[in-house]
């Protein structure tokens, strides 16, 4: 896992803990969206989206694998 993926989950598994009510997909939308609030924004509402969908996870996953942070 790339450094920004294991950086994001550490929160993520933080987040699932304090929030168990909340989707995978919504967990690590909600962390990116904390750490890097632009690139949350770009990809809100597209198939890269997994806030509703956590079938976009892999899509999501493999998006923040090719970025520059």
């Amino acid at each position: 896992m790339p450094n920004v993926l294991a950086s994001l989950a550490v929160k993520v598994g933080a987040y699932q803990r304090k929030y168990p009510e909340w989707r995978e997909g919504q967990t690590w939308f909600n962390v990116l969206y904390e750490q890097h609030p632009e690139i949350a924004d770009d990809i809100r509402g597209t198939i890269l989206d997994p806030f509703y969908n956590d079938e976009n996870l892999p899509r999501f996953f493999n998006f923040l694998t090719k970025q520059e942070f």
